[in-house]
């Protein structure tokens, strides 16, 4: 096979897992219940509003890339900057102590990086590596608290 064969045979690859990817069908904010509150010509920012973590939060690549370890060109160079930026303003908006990051890939192949503002007594500490979450104990976040949080996070990440 060409060089050019190949590559056309993983272009079609690629676009096949984008078409069944939920975050790139622009189908996972609904799935999840997020909402959008920063993003770039690479990134996006996205805060969920079914959480008891007050601005739990995920980072993930506009362009279809599978895992961290996938990461080339312009989205690798900013990974660190933008993690930093959004973490800092994540932090600040909700109060948390520290900001825990997590990376499974297994349920969606397509990077996202859950971001979790750190609390005492959390949902979200590091019993999260011991421990298995009771998805029935998640509650919806009050609006107003949700479109609070997501101004504020907007005003610090302009």
């Amino acid at each position: 096979m060409s060089t050019i064969g190949a590559g056309r045979k993983a272009k079609l690859g690629r676009k096949r897992a984008q078409k069944k990817c939920p975050i790139c069908a622009r189908k996972a904010d609904k799935i999840f219940n997020r909402v959008e509150v920063w993003s770039n010509e690479r990134w996006r920012l996205t805060t969920t509003r079914y959480s008891q973590v007050k601005g739990l939060s995920y980072l993930e690549p506009k362009k279809h890339v599978p895992f961290l370890s996938d990461l080339d060109g312009k989205e690798a160079k900013e990974f660190g900057v933008i993690l930093s930026k959004v973490s800092k303003a994540i932090k600040i908006a909700t109060g948390a102590q520290l900001v825990y990051y997590y990376v499974f890939g297994d349920t969606i192949p397509h990077l996202h990086v859950h971001i979790a503002p750190h609390f005492p007594g959390h949902l979200f500490s590091e019993n999260i590596t011991k421990e298995t979450l009771d998805e029935g104990t998640l509650s919806r976040m009050k609006p107003e608290k949700v479109s609070k949080l997501v101004k504020r996070l907007q005003e610090l990440l302009r």
